[in-house]
Formats: C-alpha cells, structure tokens, sequence
C-alpha cells in the first residue's frame, strides 16, 4: 500500500536550491516561468504558505518609484511554490542571462567586439528573444533593464555557431580550449543527493554509472552528449561548448550521495 503524500509548499528558497540541481536554472529564468513569458512553461508563486494564499503577481507588486523593480529575485523571496510542481516542471525552452552571454562572446577566440551591441542588433532583428520577469520586453536603451535580462538559448547558441562557428568544432581556437579546460565543472554531487534515492528506485536497486547517465539525460541533467569514453562524460553547457569530467568524479559523487541518503 502506497504512503500518503500530503502535497506542500516550499520557500523560494528551497525551490531554486531545487530547480538549480534538477535543471541549472537560474533564479531570473525561474522568474521567467513565474512570469509566466515561457510558453509552455508556467510556475505558480504563492504570496503565502498556506493552501489558500493568493497566487504572485510581478504586476501587481510593482509600485511607483520602486527603485528594485527590475530585481525579480527580491519580489519571490517571500513566495512559496507547490513542491509537486517544482519536481515535475520541465522546461520548453531555456533562457541565459545577458551577462553571462556577454561573457562568452568576449571569451570566444579574440573575443567579439562590442559584445553588446552584438546581442542588441539580434534582438531588433528578430533572431533572438530577450525578456525580462518584471519588464517582458525589455528597452534596449535602458542598460539596466538590458542587463537583467535573459536570452532564448538555443537562439543565442544558432547564432554564435552561424556568425563565429561551431563550438567543439575539429579545430577550436586556443581560446576556446582555454574556456573548456577552466569553466566551472558540473556540480555532480549537489544534483545526485537530491535524485540518487530516486533513481535507485527506479533500476531497482544501485544504479549502474551508465544507468545514471541515462537517468540524468532524461530528467534534465547536464547535457551529456558522449558517455562511451573508457574513462570520461562528455557534456556541453549552455552556449553548446564542450567539457569533459573524468568517470570517477561522478562514481565518487554516486558513494557520497548514497552515504548522505
């Protein structure tokens, strides 16, 4: 006989702490869901814990001469979120900041000049969405508005690719390999000991390192495009480049979760 679950309601806290393991979503593209800009993708916000709390809205919170009404995060730092639905929620598209955009395109190769005005003369084109949680679209005039804002991914990464070249092409230039040996490395133990007990249950048992993987790449883990090296994962990050993490580090950060579980 199945237990009972009382479904609950988590702080916002708790729900990007969450979303960031499960999905590597940041606390502006949750802003986003919330929002509700994605389509396909809507995440309600509470204004309380309680099951008959009235749902957030960034429009009805804003006030005049609000000097922080740009800053989504601070307008859900009180919210709570269903915890059903911030376990289940699966994205249609995803969406970077700009400032982490404007950071690749200065670390590609040489680096891009005017990165900014770069990304702008897309978004007047058409060939990229840019949106803000508070704002929608935002006024590329206004530099405050522009830089808390978040960019369609995969427009962004078709655009890179078709103006400067694949990423993890056959002949990288020095900097991109630079950019791949030194980027931030998934942070595999923060995402297995919030799933290691589920994905056990579900192979029955210990998971395999290769059921692992197969787990990850269908529950929104990193995007691990070649697991059949002898002793590497080969994953890409969110602007398609490549990166590579030894076997053994997941193995190891399989153990430490089952030891914490």
């Amino acid at each position: 006989m199945e237990a009972h679950h009382d479904p609950r309601r988590i702080p916002f806290q708790v729900a990007v702490y969450r979303l960031q393991s499960r999905l590597g979503a940041s606390p502006a593209e949750i802003a986003l869901w919330v929002a509700g800009f994605v389509p396909g993708t809507q995440l309600v916000a509470y204004l309380a814990e309680a099951d008959s709390a009235a749902q957030f809205n960034f429009q009805a919170e804003l006030y005049p001469n609000d000097p922080d009404w740009l800053d989504s995060s601070a307008k859900l730092s009180a919210c709570y979120f269903d915890e059903d639905a911030v376990a289940s929620i699966v994205p249609s598209e995803r969406f970077v900041e700009v400032p982490r955009a404007l950071e690749k395109l200065k670390n590609l190769g040489r680096g891009v000049p005017d990165p900014s005005g770069f990304i702008k003369s897309l978004i007047r084109q058409d060939r990229l969405l840019c949106m803000h949680p508070v704002a929608g679209l935002p006024d590329l005039n206004d530099d405050l508005q522009f830089q808390a804002s978040l960019l369609q991914e995969t427009q962004l990464r078709e655009a890179i690719a078709d103006y400067f070249g694949e990423p993890g092409s056959s002949e990288p230039s020095a900097a991109s390999e630079a950019s791949t040996a030194s980027a931030p490395r998934v942070i595999w133990r923060q995402i297995l000991y919030a799933n290691i007990s589920s994905i056990d249950e579900e192979s029955g048992g210990r998971a395999s390192l290769r059921q692992v993987v197969k787990w990850l790449r269908a529950n929104g883990g990193p995007r691990i495009v070649d697991d059949g090296q002898p002793d590497e994962i080969i994953w890409t990050d969110d602007y398609g480049t490549r990166h590579r993490t030894d076997k053994k580090t997941l193995s190891n950060a399989m153990s430490a979760s089952r030891k914490r579980a």
